[in-house]
């Protein structure tokens, strides 16, 4: 057993500084080796190496190897004793000149850059698979100073809107500016919108601004393998004012400290580029739906750079949850909850749970309360495979479960899951009229009586369950 009481050998790196490093700098640290018993060893093998890997494609940028804990005088081999020891070393990450290295970049989901140390415990008569090993991931930045004279210059986008609706030929002129082109991780850039309109206009959340990430592949950014929101700033249209009719809005636009820097051609297989997109919509509010035409987009690039860091740096590491895994949670939620509701059968009305009254009792189900009790039914046509039970895939007025397979039976449960369970007899009355009153007004395609008999059936058989609550 090792001096620090395991029971098995032990390999590990410490840094020094674990903080972000650039090219030319020197990695300091050591090397922990923890034995457990007497070990006879040749040495033991540091590693940094870079890689970019991107669409099933990969790139090996360098790899630097160092020789620690060497037998002395020449051996080969030499026996470590049981105890923990400690390997200090110092290793230079390549510079500029001898070779261009882009910026780690491992949060992106279709390409990463990376770069690590890999220590091994080479022992005598071993192979390097079965040898021990140990992985330190590092931090290494392409230095991109965002204080050169050329990136302290304001950028600036107009467009010319003309609605089709006004009689007199009466534009929207439009400009979104940002003091300067670049800028660092953790920073705040201001983006300045300016609306001069010809008439009165009022509107919440109309003007979106965006923080765009675009992932390219291959040297001739052909191929985009994602294009996300980081950051979205959401402002209102208010234009009173009858002497010009303008409005200038300003959004800040908090640049994320885990996403990556811009990355041009160094990195070989990939591409990562930004710029700040603006979205205004120009459509009165009283109007729907919204004319595709009344909406304006510009947009302005972007450098994120490197150095120097913020003067005010905003820790925005709890604050990082970009918006595109948001949508992606959202997005696979409602799938959970669609094969939820797809999968829920009761009786034969397709209802999983073993009674209606579980069902209505459990206060955690996901499934979307429908916003009205009547739910369009279709009878499908004459022929085979025809199912007189089954109405159906389409529920009105409910978004969140449209084209699911839950039938009237479910519908009419979920707008009464809030109701008390006694009131059961309610909700089997308001069945058989749902059914009944469809029935009656879709005469053209009336039920027959296969579908009569089965439902009054079923509803009875659902009624006598209803009446008998199981127990918790």
């Amino acid at each position: 057993m090792g001096i620090s009481g395991r029971s098995q050998t032990y390999i590990d790196i410490d840094l020094h500084n674990n903080r972000f490093y650039f090219p030319g700098d020197i990695v300091r640290g050591e090397v922990i080796l923890d034995l457990a018993k007497p070990t006879k060893t040749q040495h033991i093998k540091l590693a940094l190496t870079g890689d970019v890997q991107a669409d099933s494609n990969s790139v090996k940028l360098f790899t630097k190897t160092i020789l620690l804990a060497e037998a002395p005088d020449n051996k080969k081999t030499y026996i470590l004793p049981a105890k923990l020891h400690k390997f200090p070393f110092e290793i230079q990450i390549p510079t500029k000149q001898e070779c261009d290295l882009p910026s780690s970049a491992e949060t992106l989901k279709h390409g990463t850059i990376r770069y690590y140390l890999l220590a091994t415990h080479n022992k005598a008569a071993l192979f390097g698979a079965l040898s021990l090993q140990t992985k330190r991931s590092l931090a290494i930045l392409e230095h991109i100073d965002v204080s050169l004279p050329h990136y302290n210059k304001t950028a600036e986008v107009t467009a010319i809107l003309s609605p089709a609706t006004t009689i007199h030929d009466h534009k929207v002129h439009m400009k979104a500016s940002i003091p300067k082109t670049a800028i660092v991780r953790g920073d705040i850039l201001p983006v300045t919108i300016e609306i001069k309109h010809f008439c009165v206009m009022s509107r919440k959340s109309a003007i979106k601004v965006q923080l765009i990430r675009r992932l390219h592949y291959g040297k001739t950014k052909g191929n985009i393998l994602e294009q996300i929101s980081i950051k979205t700033n959401l402002l209102n249209i208010n234009i009173k004012n009858p002497a010009n009719f303008s409005q200038v809005c300003l959004a800040n636009i908090f640049i994320p400290t885990k996403t990556p820097p811009t990355i041009d051609r160094c990195g070989r297989l990939i591409s990562v580029e930004y710029f700040i997109r603006i979205i205004v919509n120009m459509n009165e509010r009283t109007i729907q739906p919204d004319n595709p035409k009344l909406f304006v987009f510009m947009e302005l690039p972007v450098l994120i750079g490197t150095f120097p860091r913020p003067e005010l740096f905003i820790d925005g590491e709890d604050d990082y949850d970009e918006e595109q895994e948001a949508l992606e949670q959202a997005e696979e939620k409602k799938r959970c909850q669609s094969k939820e509701s797809s999968n829920l059968n009761l009786s034969q009305f397709g209802i999983s749970s073993p009674t209606l009254t579980e069902f209505l009792k459990d206060e955690k189900s996901n499934i979307p309360h429908p916003h009205e009790e009547t739910f369009c039914v279709d009878i499908p046509s004459e022929g085979a495979n025809r199912n007189p039970i089954s109405p159906t895939r389409t529920l009105t007025r409910c978004p969140d479960i449209h084209r699911s397979s839950i039938p009237i039976a479910l519908s009419i449960a979920m707008s009464h899951r809030n109701s008390s369970v006694s009131d059961t007899s309610t909700i089997v009355d308001n069945l058989t009229t749902s059914i009944i009153r469809h029935g009656t007004q879709r005469s053209s395609r009336s039920f027959d009586s296969r579908f009569s008999e089965s439902t009054q059936g079923s509803i009875s058989t659902l009624q006598g369950d209803i009446k008998q609550p199981t127990k918790d």
